[in-house]
C-alpha cells in the first residue's frame, strides 16, 4: 500500500497528499503536524502537545482549541491519518509517511549490507542521503524540535561516514 501523505522534515516542513503538495499555513498546525512526526508513530499525550504547541501560554481552553486544530489538520491530510490513540493523537503510519523515518531505517539497512554487499549499502545510502533538502526540522530546529534535529543531524553524519566506509571496502 502506497501511503497518502508524505510528511518531508528532512529540512523544511512539506506535506504531500496523493501526490500533490499540501500546503499547512497554520504556525500551529504546522508545530501539532512536526510533534506527531517526531514521535513517529507514538501516540503523543494531549498535554505534551498542549505545551508543545503554546508553550508557557496555552489558552484558557487548550484542550478544546488543541481538538479543534487537530481536526483542521485532519481536514487538510486526511481523517485518517491522525489517530486518536490515548493519551493523545499519533500519526497512522500505515498512511503516512515521514522521509526521517525512511532516512533512518534505510541507514540501518545500509549498515546491515555493508560488509557483505558495499554497492549496495552505497547505494541506499546515497537514495536516502539525496532525500536531504536542508536541516532537519529546519522551521523549529531551535525550540520544539531540537533534539530530533540534533539527532537526525549526527545520523546524517554517520551516514556519510558509513558511505565513505563502503567506497573503500
Amino acid at each position: 500500500m502506497n501511503p497518502a501523505v508524505q510528511v518531508r522534515v528532512l529540512g523544511p516542513l512539506e506535506v504531500h497528499r496523493a501526490g500533490r503538495p499540501c500546503p499547512i499555513g497554520s504556525p500551529l498546525q504546522r508545530r501539532l503536524l512536526t510533534a506527531l512526526a517526531i514521535a513517529a508513530g507514538a501516540p503523543v499525550a494531549i498535554e505534551r502537545l498542549i505545551d508543545q504547541l503554546w508553550e508557557d501560554a496555552p489558552p484558557p481552553a487548550a484542550r478544546n482549541s488543541l481538538q479543534s486544530h487537530v481536526a483542521r489538520l485532519r481536514g487538510l491530510i486526511g481523517a485518517d491519518a491522525i489517530l486518536t490513540r490515548p493519551p493523545g493523537y499519533a500519526l497512522d503510519l500505515e498512511r503516512v509517511t515521514i522521509d526521517a523515518v525512511d532516512f533512518e531505517l534505510a541507514v540501518a539497512r545500509a549498515r546491515s549490507q555493508l560488509e557483505d554487499d558495499p554497492a549496495a549499502a552505497a547505494l541506499t545510502l546515497r537514495a536516502a542521503s539525496s532525500e536531504w533538502r536542508g536541516v532537519a526540522h529546519a522551521e523549529f530546529a531551535e525550540d520544539l524540535a531540537r533534539g530530533e534535529s540534533l539527532r537526525l543531524e549526527n545520523l546524517r553524519i554517520d551516514a556519510r561516514g558509513l558511505l565513505a566506509e563502503a567506497y573503500l571496502l
